[in-house]
């Protein structure tokens, strides 16, 4: 389960102190800042932030995916940069996905935040259940309506997948359980899965239970899977 880190603001000072929070493939983490917001970080993420907020501003700096709950403060908005886009909050819960290699996936759960992308031109002031994705290879600024719960089963020890392609799926296992995947046959890329399974299997178990909801094939030989089509 998740380690977790806590600061308080009591005794703390230099706000212009940086730490920066890295998290492995394989791990979790559940990062208290100063302020009472709390994030929780998924495997291969990380994140920089001050050890004590200063000014007008609460700014942190994400790589990979967190979920956030911002403290509420009228008087000092919440600041979420990722590489790809902004997200300017003043106390809410929403999920960012922003790892480098793969669209930037933001969801919001409670409140309102304002989206401003920096690679795609687009804006866009979320509301609960909304769903803004960036995607600068294909040059696309997207909203949807999705369910904001499935978003964030990760948090609660889930993998909820719904219709994605057995490339997606398996870009979340190979940084959960740290392995490399090599497909046999491209097109069993293109699977759709859809599912519900536990986060906290063994992996040939999990991979298991795809193959018997699917047409794919895995074989594990340490830390490398093979896929291919039955």
């Amino acid at each position: 389960r998740s380690d977790s880190l806590k600061y308080c603001e009591e005794g703390v000072k230099g706000g212009e102190e940086y730490h920066t929070l890295k998290v492995p493939r394989g791990g979790e983490y559940t990062l208290v800042l100063a302020d009472g917001s709390k994030v929780f970080l998924n495997a291969e993420s990380s994140l920089k932030y001050p050890v004590l907020f200063s000014g007008d501003l609460r700014k942190v700096k994400l790589e990979g995916e967190a979920y956030f709950e911002v403290a509420p403060d009228s008087c000092c908005p919440f600041l979420v940069k990722t590489a790809q886009q902004e997200i300017k909050v003043l106390g809410t819960k929403f999920n960012v996905s922003a790892y480098l290699d793969e669209p930037t996936v933001t969801t919001l759960l409670e409140g309102s935040v304002y989206l401003t992308s920096v690679v795609v031109k687009g804006e866009h002031q979320l509301v609960p259940g909304e769903q803004v994705v960036i995607d600068p290879v294909s040059n696309e600024f997207t909203v949807t309506e999705v369910d904001a719960e499935n978003v964030i089963a990760w948090t609660l020890g889930k993998f909820v997948f719904d219709d994605n392609t057995l490339e997606q799926v398996m870009k979340k296992l190979e940084r959960w359980y740290g392995v490399e995947v090599d497909y046999v046959d491209p097109e069993v890329k293109k699977i759709v899965f859809k599912g519900n399974l536990p986060r906290y299997l063994d992996l040939r178990i999990l991979l298991g239970m795809i193959e018997r909801i699917s047409p794919a094939r895995f074989q594990v030989d340490g830390y490398k899977v093979t896929v291919s089509l039955f």
